[in-house]
């Protein structure tokens, strides 16, 4: 990417739509724009380094809540929203911080959401998973700043390898939390397992605001004592 070859065109463009690239509110405009640009699509030179991975056992494992910020190659403007991926490793499990660099391979591109939703899900795959399942929710500037000027949230899936088992698939949105019988209910939360669940999720919290991680093993029921009514209201 030439950032000189950029600011000249976009000096070009400022002076067709009306201004004057000169005045001194728009002269250092071009190189500013070339130096976002580099960083807005840096996900053409980007590797999401699945390479590093660990061996460890693990069921199921999710990421969830990770922000995200593309470019809509129709008009050129944002769409932005969270990410909730959960996969099926093979033996061995990748850092959350490889998963979030996987999410900005394809979305610092010039992209559709469609697009992007597939192509984690297929790269996750393609790079040993067993089966992975990905879920994007974003805003899009083309639809609120023109057209129809609504305000609605696009809500995309995509699945791949062993997540395209119903059964499988029907445990990796309970661990998201609820894409489910009841609809989208816009923001996914980890469920809270019950006692007796033979499945625990064990969550961790990266960042105050950061993407939430959870991880599902297998495990022996918590012991219950006899005679005792546990009435805790647990989620579904």
């Amino acid at each position: 990417m030439s950032k000189e070859r950029i600011a000249d065109l976009v000096r070009l463009l400022i002076a067709e739509i009306g201004e004057d690239p000169n005045r001194e509110g728009l002269r250092d405009t071009p190189e500013r724009v070339a130096e976002l640009y580099s960083e807005i699509f840096a996900g053409y030179a980007a590797s999401a380094e699945l390479e590093v991975s660990f061996a460890e056992e693990s069921r199921l494992v999710a990421l969830h809540d990770i922000e995200f910020y593309s470019v809509c190659e129709h008009h050129l403007l944002p769409f932005f929203g969270k990410a909730h991926i959960v996969y099926e490793p093979n033996g061995r499990v990748y850092g959350a911080s490889k998963i979030v660099r996987l999410i900005e391979k394809f979305t610092r591109r010039l992209q559709v959401q469609e697009r992007i939703t597939s192509q984690i899900a297929e790269e996750l795959v393609e790079r040993g998973a067993k089966g992975s399942l990905v879920i994007l929710e974003a805003e899009h500037l083309c639809m609120k700043m023109r057209g129809v000027r609504n305000g609605g949230s696009l809500v995309t899936s995509a699945e791949c390898g062993s997540l395209q088992n119903a059964a499988l698939r029907a445990e990796a949105l309970q661990i998201m939390g609820g894409y489910a019988k009841s609809g989208w209910r816009g923001s996914i939360q980890a469920r809270r397992p019950h006692p007796e669940e033979s499945i625990a999720t064990e969550e961790k919290t990266l960042g105050v605001h950061g993407p939430r991680f959870s991880a599902v093993t297998e495990r022996e029921p918590a012991p219950v004592e006899a005679g005792v009514r546990d009435n805790t209201d647990y989620e579904a």
